[in-house]
């Protein structure tokens, strides 16, 4: 595995602009009631003032948060000022929702690990959390000129996921004023986004534990009777495995535990284990059950035979792919991915299937064949999905476990209808050399826990698992605070197809899900409120968390788009350009652009009206850089002035590529 030194130079170089900050510990208030008049918060670190998170903007109303540390909790504390009470008065008798209005935003990364809590708080009190796994108490006082809110976040709280903890933290404290369009932030921002963890200033001084906090964790997590399966999913798995670990101060003389597996109430195999340990396991054969769903119970039971604690999980039975001579055969080596033994760069877009109230298969198929050749002709190699829209699966699905989005609903009605779904779709991609990634829509938080869901995604794995150019399986999309459920998606893909790659996107928080798939993504989206090296910010990221392990690939997801949220205007075709070259200066090994544009769309809001029509030959140009700068050897990576440069060797010739992060100017060649 080659050693990326310049990485962690503009690692550290991009970290050095953050600040770095003791935190006092202080007797905490009596009561937190959004009165800072108490002595603790005298002697509170007090930051400045926060500046724009919109590079260049002035803020007109003053923020600044304070903090110290407690015991048992870190203390925060914001005074926001304003201009006129008046619109803050209507908020608090209206607020639906802690984004609604003027707020306080507060993101803690404990021990730096890139896996971070958020905590919300407005004006009228409502609270957002995320990342926590118990209480935060938040309280707002309104006055004439300002408001303050006043915060306790006991250490417990904070949801840990067990990585090596530094004793450095990642704090950001931020405001949202939303009512006058000011976005303001303690820490100096880079991307403009809150999310932005590599901005976030360094915290020394917080005396708590985190490694027996996470230890406390895991254990109340897993209580006193954890049990678990070596498989949820056992595809061609003859063997099911079971792990019962017991805590108890009880005596277990004389006890057994009963291993069982039951279809519907009926039980169709057993085993007792004696003697029964703190640590046992249990074994069943179910290479002769037919394939479906089954329970398996797992009980302690008592010297008089009574069962004191029992439990059960479902799992799947389901036969093994069937081995297609066709399938496409995809690996990751060094970082890179191959497809049949050759290098492959996927460019990839958001966008399955033509739109329109088809009459007709024939009049279905010339339109999709037409929108395929088109990608295809413009560099496109691979597509992901946009959802349950292309799906033959049955609707009572989708309502039931609520994974239809209303826009996609005419466009699955008229496939029913037509009686198409993912294997066409699929086999139309292929014809113009396009694979196809696919996510499941019946994984989502709500209800991945759900036995009706995973049955669902069972039955979906198995009719699309044989298709023969899917690409990989995309797990999930921008769920950075996820870990849990990011794992265990992971998991279940590869267990129902154990010979494909998976692939999930998160924004920031890559450190914390770089165990979750095979193939690691983020989504920086620069324009118009940040600089491009936005990019080369986050590739290194990706790369410095997956350093060391060259079967984990990296790509980025590149902003192709403009005219929603605080992205006002889509990037010029120069900008997208250098954001791929970025991309691959920095070791990417796959780019997807956010997202294709109907032709009829491009007008100059949603995508540059000529920004489609350029990926046509720079797509066909990146193809031809990108074995060479990925597997090439790399002689030096980093700044020099305003210009992005990786120099490298191939084939016994050496090679520059550079990108001019001011004026987007691209240029690769032949080195003298």
């Amino acid at each position: 595995m080659r050693k990326f030194a310049a990485v962690a130079v503009a690692l550290a170089a991009f970290a050095a602009l953050a600040e770095t900050v003791v935190i006092p510990t202080l007797p905490p208030p009596n009561i937190v009631d959004g009165d800072l008049a108490d002595p603790c918060w005298a002697n509170a670190y007090r930051t400045p003032p926060f500046t724009s998170a919109k590079e260049g903007d002035e803020i007109s109303e003053a923020t600044c948060a304070y903090a110290f540390c407690g015991e048992s909790a870190l203390y925060v504390a914001y005074r926001c000022e304003f201009a006129d009470i008046a619109p803050r008065e209507k908020t608090v008798a209206s607020s639906k929702g802690a984004f609604d209005c003027d707020c306080v935003e507060t993101f803690i990364d404990a021990g730096d690990t890139g896996n971070y809590a958020h905590l919300a708080v407005n004006v009228a009190g409502d609270i957002y959390k995320a990342g926590f796994c118990g209480d935060a108490k938040a309280t707002v006082q309104l006055h004439e000129k300002d408001w303050t809110v006043e915060i306790e976040i006991p250490y417990s709280s904070l949801k840990l996921s067990g990585q090596a903890f530094s004793k450095n933290w990642k704090i950001n404290f931020c405001r949202g004023n939303y009512g006058i369009k000011e976005i303001s932030s303690w820490a100096k921002l880079g991307t403009g986004s809150f999310h932005d963890t590599a901005a976030f200033n360094a915290v020394t001084g917080i005396p708590a534990d985190l490694v027996q906090l996470a230890k406390e964790q895991a254990t109340a997590a897993r209580g006193d009777f954890d049990f678990r399966l070596d498989h949820v999913i056992c595809a061609g798995v003859d063997k099911i495995r079971a792990t019962l670990d017991l805590v108890t101060e009880k005596s277990l003389k004389g006890c057994a535990v009963r291993a069982r597996i039951l279809d519907g109430t009926n039980e169709v195999l057993s085993t007792t284990v004696r003697p029964v340990y703190f640590h046992n396991e249990a074994e069943l054969p179910i290479g002769a059950l037919p394939d479906g769903r089954y329970a398996f119970e797992i009980a302690l039971v008592g010297p008089d035979g009574s069962v004191e604690k029992s439990r059960s999980e479902d799992f799947w039975k389901a036969p093994p792919p069937m081995g297609n001579p066709a399938k496409a055969k995809v690996e990751i080596r060094d970082q890179n991915m191959y497809v049949n033994g050759k290098f492959f760069f996927p460019i990839i877009t958001w966008q399955f299937s033509a739109s329109g109230d088809f009459k007709t298969r024939d009049e279905w198929e010339s339109a999709n064949d037409a929108l395929y050749a088109d990608m295809a002709a413009h560099g496109i190699n691979a597509l992901i999905d946009q959802g349950p829209e292309m799906s033959d699966l049955p609707p009572e699905w989708f309502e039931k476990t609520k994974s239809m989005p209303a826009w996609h609903k005419k466009q699955y009605e008229t496939h029913r209808r037509l009686g198409v779904g993912l294997a066409d779709f699929a086999r139309i991609a292929s014809r113009h050399g396009i694979y196809i990634i696919h996510c499941s829509p019946f994984l989502g938080r709500k209800n991945i826990d759900s036995a009706f869901a995973r049955q669902c995604f069972v039955e979906e794995m198995l009719k699309y698992r044989d298709i023969p150019n899917i690409l990989c399986w995309h797990t999930a999309d921008e769920t950075d605070g996820q870990v849990d459920e990011n794992l265990l998606r992971n998991r279940l893909y590869h267990e129902i197809d154990p010979g494909r790659l998976t692939w999930l996107n998160v924004i920031n928080a890559v450190s914390a899900n770089k165990n979750a798939a095979d193939i690691l993504s983020t989504d920086p989206y620069p324009i118009p409120n940040a600089k491009i090296t936005m990019v080369a910010n986050h590739a290194d990221r990706l790369k410095q968390n997956t350093e060391g392990r060259p079967g984990v690939a990296n790509w980025l997801w590149l902003q192709d788009f403009g005219g929603e949220g605080s992205w006002t205007r889509p990037p010029t075709p120069e900008e997208v350009r250098a954001m791929a070259m970025l991309a691959l200066n920095h070791g990417m090994s796959g780019i997807a652009y956010f997202n294709w544009t109907p032709p009829m769309k491009r007008d100059g809001v949603r995508q540059h009206p000529e920004g489609w029509s350029m990926l046509k030959k720079f797509n066909a140009r990146l193809q031809k850089c990108a074995e060479p700068m990925l597997t090439g050897k790399r002689l030096f990576q980093g700044r020099r002035g305003d210009e992005d440069i990786l120099e490298f060797e191939f084939k016994g010739r050496k090679y520059r590529s550079s990108v001019n992060v001011e004026t987007f100017e691209c240029k690769i060649g032949a080195m003298e």
